[in-house]
């Protein structure tokens, strides 16, 4: 959890008050990293159901794969996936592996759930890849297209209403597309039938405090979508 001060901090550098977004343009910085380009396989996801088995022999199959060479930096285990339920279904960047920041950004996106009036507990956060990447390298499309398998899979069993891809690798593999991040940004797009916005990654608006105003517009746009499908 952020204390007062620092939340207020984090709030005040967006130049916001209880995230209330200015309407002040700016332009944003990009964080895109090239991919190099390699083959993509072709994806196939077979329709699951919402039930405990499923479940476990999803996370049975992230925890025995080996499709692809980062099978081979993984130390340990992929966090287990436990059965869920949630409308909102949040896949950003993989996760630093320094823990103290990926506390802070799971403190900051708690944060800007909180001020959207989301209740946490109906939030999933994933990863776009189940393996660390090698240092000083961008992952190669094969891979985000393996780990997008057991994505797809993930999204079949939750059913979410809304999709938030936080970080331009979790929105060029799931939109399977090169588009730089900025373009993708201020547009609903769909995964799985699902409305889905693309916002930058968490690690990124740690350093970059004022593109968290950017980053509010963007919650708004999912908000409006996620309002939109539940008056369906």
């Amino acid at each position: 959890m952020l204390d007062n001060n620092l939340r207020i901090q984090y709030l005040q550098a967006m130049g916001l008050e209880v995230w209330v977004p200015r309407h002040k343009p700016v332009v944003a910085s990009s964080v895109v990293a090239p991919f190099v380009d390699e083959a993509i396989p072709t994806v196939t996801s077979d329709a699951l159901l919402n039930t405990p088995s499923a479940w476990a022999s999803l996370n049975q199959t992230i925890a025995l794969c080996q499709r692809c060479e980062l099978s081979n930096y993984r130390v340990a285990p992929a966090a287990e996936i436990s059965p869920q339920t949630a409308h909102w279904l949040v896949i950003s960047d993989p996760s630093d592996a320094d823990a103290s920041i990926a506390m802070e950004t799971d403190a900051l996106l708690r944060e800007m759930v909180r001020a959207l009036g989301i209740n946490i507990e109906d939030v999933v956060r994933t990863s776009a890849l189940k393996c660390p990447l090698p240092k000083e390298r961008a992952p190669y499309r094969n891979e985000l297209a393996e780990c997008r398998l057991f994505l797809q899979q993930h999204i079949e069993l939750l059913q979410p209403k809304i999709i938030l891809l936080m970080g331009s690798l979790a929105a060029h593999s799931m939109l399977q597309t090169d588009v730089p991040l900025e373009q993708l940004r201020g547009t609903v797009h769909t995964v799985a039938a699902t409305p889905t916005v693309v916002t930058y990654d968490p690690r990124f608006l740690l350093r970059a405090l004022l593109e968290k105003r950017f980053a509010w517009l963007d919650l708004q746009l999912a908000m409006t979508a996620y309002q939109e499908v539940n008056r369906l």
